[in-house]
């Protein structure tokens, strides 16, 4: 009779075969299931990938009819979130500006680089210096469109977060080839590459949350401890007239249950409860395999960086400018740099290129997904993010060319931007500063007119807001 007390009536297989689905499988859907407020922040994320794309990422078709190309078709199930551009160029260095100066954006990575997310003049500290010093090399005179819309978002304290920006690099050397953010003119800032330190950064307590002071959030977070210390409860009574086998597996749930309470403490902490604290991956395998799990170790804390409020700007570095990654998982030996020179258009080069477009589109859809699967209101925390991915020349015509630079974007930011389709400008080319004035509109900044070089941006891109 005490040991039927103990239990509630619970008989040991009816307690085994509820708790045995998963960790803490019967509490999960109650402390999972909460969605955030309707009022959602906006969010912005910027992705760099180096070396251009292949021909195979760019779209047939128009409008909302396109379709992908062979390096994109990995994406087909997310055309609906994404928008494809053509017809991008870094415009600066196709004319003559009206106050006389020419731009002609030297044709190396060096100068490219800092020219790519600022779309401001380049130049460099030491005219005479060799263009793989560090230092020396070329520099950007304008800030980073990353950079500027957080200044701005934190200048104002109804959008200020605990962290300015979140800004993450995978296998990013720290030479001349990574100056692509900028916090100031001619000041160009290092991302974070070591996972665990950023993991700490975003996610220790003692780095200070958010907060909530709402009381529809503070009786959701109590009803949520209540679900928690009832589990405990009830795990506690159970594991009494368990065997010692039968308490270790119970001894796993109470653990996963301990867990979810760690993460609903930080969760109060943050004023989120669409955040989690994610676990890192262990790295292994071949060189590209390590260069995909940082990657995804990177999207996980900046994902879970913005849904708790941590930052509402972010930026991913795959890596600097000129990689010598060979992507060997997908049967490519030559290094991805190596495939921008030498007899770009050989069909061998043309293939192997694609196979890394199809590459860096497989982690592009790693990331859409994570936020999708993050309700917020009546949608996902996709819905209300603005992710643009570029990369800092095309191989459209030749090495490094300098047109048809390659952006694709996803998601609406809260309905600012129309999504599902194939801009092509190329009858209209725009200047690449002409994208991020069109995230700056999205991210409600819609006093910007121009960014980086006046002459070279006419505004926000037409047709792309809503």
């Amino acid at each position: 009779m005490k040991k039927r007390d103990l239990v509630n009536n619970y008989s040991r297989r009816s307690v085994i075969k509820a708790l045995g689905v998963s960790a803490a499988a019967p509490f999960i859907p109650v402390l999972g299931a909460e969605a955030a407020d309707n009022g959602a922040p906006k969010r912005f994320l910027l992705i760099t990938t180096p070396s251009g794309l292949g021909s195979g990422a760019t779209p047939t078709g128009a409008g909302t009819n396109y379709q992908n190309g062979p390096a994109f078709k990995v994406l087909d199930e997310h055309k609906s979130d994404i928008n494809i551009f053509r017809g991008i160029d870094y415009k600066a260095y196709l004319q003559i500006l009206k106050d006389g100066r020419t731009f002609n954006v030297t044709n190396s990575h060096p100068a490219l680089a800092p020219h790519l997310l600022t779309a401001a003049f380049t130049k460099k500290k030491d005219a005479s210096a060799f263009d793989g010093d560090q230092e020396a090399v070329y520099h950007s005179e304008g800030l980073s469109i990353d950079q500027m819309i957080a200044q701005r978002l934190n200048a104002n304290p109804a959008t200020k977060t605990g962290m300015e920006y979140i800004f993450a690099g995978v296998k990013t050397p720290q030479n001349a080839y990574y100056h692509q953010v900028y916090d100031k003119p001619g000041n160009s800032l290092y991302p974070q590459v070591d996972a665990k330190i950023l993991h700490e950064t975003i996610f220790n307590a003692a780095s200070g949350g958010g907060g909530s002071s709402d009381e529809a959030f503070a009786r959701r977070i109590a009803e949520r401890r209540s679900v928690i210390d009832y589990a405990k409860g009830e795990i506690t009574k159970v594991r009494k007239v368990l065997s010692n086998v039968d308490k270790m597996k119970l001894d796993a749930h109470l653990e996963a249950v301990r867990k979810i309470e760690e993460q609903l403490a930080f969760q109060e902490q943050a004023g989120s409860l669409s955040c989690s604290i994610p676990t890192l991956q262990q790295e292994a395998g071949v060189y590209d395999e390590r260069y995909r799990i940082d990657g995804e170790n990177m999207m996980d804390l900046i994902v879970q960086g913005l849904a708790c409020d941590r930052a509402r700007v972010a930026t991913l570095m795959w890596s600097g400018a000129a990689d010598n990654t060979a992507f060997t998982t997908k049967g490519v030996t030559t290094p991805h740099h190596a495939l921008t020179h030498g007899g770009i258009f050989s069909d061998a080069k043309v293939q192997a290129r694609d196979k890394v477009s199809e590459w860096y589109a497989e982690r592009f859809k790693y990331v859409i997904e994570k936020l999708k699967a993050i309700p917020e209101g009546d949608g996902t925390m996709l819905d209300n993010t603005f992710i643009v991915w570029t990369s800092e020349h095309s191989n459209d015509t030749r090495e490094h060319d300098r047109t048809n630079i390659p952006y694709i974007t996803a998601g609406s930011c809260g309905g600012a931007v129309k999504t599902g389709q194939f801009f092509d400008f190329t009858s209209n080319r725009k200047g690449h500063g002409d994208v991020y004035v069109t995230a700056a509109h999205a991210m409600g900044l819609t006093d910007v007119e121009s960014f980086g070089i006046p002459d070279a941006s006419e505004g926000p891109l037409p047709g792309v807001l809503a």
